[in-house]
């Protein structure tokens, strides 16, 4: 089956693909320049961010060699069974471990709720072995028994395969929507100016966009179960999406601390702002400038306008006040001395 002139073209596929490991990898990076200036070392949820992007990378890697393989008309059964087998333990250990930094996140800075580490311990725990568990299934039902690859065999791998979606699909909504509602109650009761908490809500509002993926993800993977013919590169980035997006969320805090302790305090930062302040000084002394000349030049309009008489004395009594001390006197007042 050709999939590529279906849906999304493969080159722009693979585009947004790799843009979308390239930018969680910038985040990452961030958090481990801002933790190590800070603490001097790496937490758990730092190394999981790391892991992350690794499997986030393979999960692409997987992705393409699967629509490089629905492509091919003579690719081998067996190799594609491979391939999909594989995408179901990389998809879910990826789903896992891009999504556990922000529950740890959670417990560093809300850990004082009980009921917060509650919550995210069991979130961490439920969707560790639910996803562990589907993934043994899903490998046993795609291996296959013998040498011979029968017919009902591969139908039963495929619907196994769409079920498992569906189930994993569904499993990460609702740990969206719970890694979603989870900070709200906290940062509503936290004794901070209205800014402050705005800013807070802000930044965990970004995760609405990973949820709002995750349930478009689980409508495709519905239709795919129930035969209706689907984009399959559509769903992957969908996938790709909300996991980027969570591996962000889980960054946001500790790039604020690279922000403020490197960024701020760098010698290029400096030259930068101080750069930037000579530009503003310097526009603002030319309109200072502009705005004089054009004062001055409505003065001397105004004293242009006003020193226009329309009679003689006007005139002589304008010249002898503006003329340099010259008076001009009328030629009949000239009394001429007798000789």
């Amino acid at each position: 089956m050709d999939t590529s002139a279906q849906g999304i073209p493969t080159d722009t596929f693979l585009g947004v693909g790799i843009f979308l490991i390239v930018l969680p990898a910038l985040f990452v990076s961030a958090r481990l320049a801002g933790n190590l200036k800070l603490r001097r070392g790496l937490r758990v949820a730092d190394w999981l961010s790391i892991l992350a992007i690794i499997l986030l990378a393979g999960t692409l890697v997987n992705f393409m060699l699967i629509v490089n393989a629905l492509a091919d008309p003579n690719v081998s059964i067996l190799y594609l069974l491979q391939l999909v087998a594989a995408s179901g333990p990389v998809a879910a250990s990826t789903t896992w471990v891009c999504k556990a930094p922000i529950l740890f996140l959670y417990v560093q800075i809300f850990g004082i709720k009980q009921w917060m580490r509650i919550w995210s311990y069991a979130t961490l725990s439920i969707t560790f072995f639910y996803l562990l568990g589907w993934n043994i299934w899903l490998l046993y039902k795609n291996v296959p028994r013998g040498d011979q690859i029968t017919p009902d065999f591969l139908v039963d791998s495929a619907y196994a395969g769409s079920v498992a979606g569906v189930a994993s699909g569904a499993l990460g909504l609702a740990t969206d929507v719970v890694i979603f509602v989870l900070p709200f109650p906290v940062i509503s009761s936290l004794q901070l100016p209205v800014h402050k908490k705005i800013g807070l809500v802000i930044v965990f509002l970004t995760g609405l966009l990973g949820v709002a993926a995750s349930a478009v993800g689980v409508y495709f993977k519905y239709l795919s179960l129930s035969g209706t013919s689907t984009d399959i590169k559509g769903a992957m980035v969908l996938t790709i999406i909300e996991l980027s997006i969570a591996i962000i969320v889980g960054c946001v805090p500790a790039v604020s601390t690279f922000w403020t302790s490197i960024v701020l305090q760098s010698a290029l930062y400096s030259r930068i702002s101080t750069a930037l302040s000579l530009i503003s000084l310097t526009r603002s002394s030319r309109s200072k400038h502009s705005q004089r000349a054009q004062d001055g030049a409505n003065v001397s309009a105004e004293y242009i306008n006003n020193g226009s008489g329309d009679d003689e004395r006007s005139t002589g009594k304008s010249m002898g006040s503006y003329g340099g001390g010259v008076n001009v006197v009328p030629l009949r007042d000239i009394k001429v001395p007798e000789v």
